[in-house]
């Protein structure tokens, strides 16, 4: 686990990243606002909105500096939010100007809800047993025995696996650490406003892989084609760095040549299972320009829709340039 102090020392470079930001998001922002169709010019359409929308002026300026910072940090130069060429630019640009529907975006309470009809005889959701608004979980006896996944309906690694009945000590701390997932509001400084249009919740979600641990199949659609597939296996709770990943083809295919590492062999899974997952994911992307949708593997390969993820890794997760680029090009905003 991240100790206190790593937290605070990430957390104080993180604001110095972002005060020396301020005058490039200060320039970004007059050029896209200059610009010929700015999105400053135009209004959301109903049931969507944007960062624009969300934040003040100030606030807006701080969130991009926070975020664009971040990058710089990262990449070694700023983002080109005025031209955006790059997946991770576009990222960034939709953070902030790219409609988001709301509240379902980033809400794990209706991750359902983006599945179309015609999609939904492919997979199925994980079920929600419990959710509420306050840290006190259950009683032991008004929740089946067995392994239930513990999170917060919003923002990022808020989650831990769990075994119903609980003890005094585990219900103790658990109720701790859902205190500290409610207090706060997640990602307002570096522009995931969205987590923050919806009441914070904590939820119990039902194991449907059945280990210690679970691997997401995490398909990439551009206007409603598959183009990449990031493999990600997750311990069952939050560890700095335990992830291990691989990447695919849209086929399920491995090839080194999009992958920057792989840490994470590939498990070889049926021809139906794949059609599964793949003509879900594209009915569910027919609806954005650029989307994440996330799957887990059930007993005898049920799928299991997890996830919807419109910025992943908020813009700064490093892949393959080809993959970079390619992505970035066909995702027209």
């Amino acid at each position: 686990m991240t100790s206190a102090f790593t937290r605070l020392r990430r957390t104080a470079r993180s604001r110095l990243h972002g005060l020396l930001a301020r005058p490039e998001a200060r320039r970004q922002l007059q050029a896209i606002c200059d610009g010929d169709d700015s999105p400053f010019a135009r209004k959301s359409r109903p049931g969507f909105m944007r960062g624009i929308d969300f934040y003040a002026a100030l606030a807006l300026e701080r969130a991009l500096a926070q975020s664009i910072g971040a990058y710089r940090h990262r990449f070694g130069r700023y983002p080109d939010l005025v031209s955006p060429q790059l997946l991770n630019e576009k990222i960034i640009w939709f953070k902030f100007f790219g409609e988001m529907k709301v509240p379902q975006a980033g809400n794990k309470l209706l991750t359902r809800c983006f599945l179309p009809k015609d999609a939904a005889s492919l997979v199925q959701v994980p079920e929600i047993v419990w959710h509420g608004t306050q840290a006190a979980l259950p009683a032991n006896d008004a929740i089946e025995a067995g392994f239930y996944y513990l999170k917060a309906s919003h923002g990022c690694n808020m989650y831990r696996r769990i075994r119903y009945p609980l003890t005094q000590q585990e219900r103790r701390t658990l109720e701790a650490l859902c205190r500290t997932w409610l207090e706060k509001p997640y990602g307002l400084d570096d522009g995931e406003w969205w987590y923050n249009v919806f009441p914070r919740e904590i939820l119990l979600e039902r194991d449907v892989c059945g280990s210690d641990g679970s691997t997401s199949w995490n398909l990439f659609a551009v206007h409603g084609e598959i183009e990449s597939i990031a493999l990600i296996r997750k311990p069952s709770s939050v560890q700095c760095g335990a992830s291990l990943k691989t990447r695919l083809d849209p086929d399920f295919r491995f090839h080194p040549d999009i992958v920057k590492s792989a840490t994470l062999a590939a498990p070889q899974i049926g021809r139906q299972t794949q059609h599964c997952m793949k003509t879900a994911a594209e009915a569910i992307a027919r609806q954005f320009g650029f989307v994440r949708v996330d799957f887990l593997l059930g007993p005898e390969e049920t799928v299991y829709l997890n996830e919807i993820t419109f910025t992943p890794g908020n813009g700064l997760l490093r892949r393959a340039e080809s993959l970079e680029v390619s992505l970035g090009h066909k995702w027209q905003l």
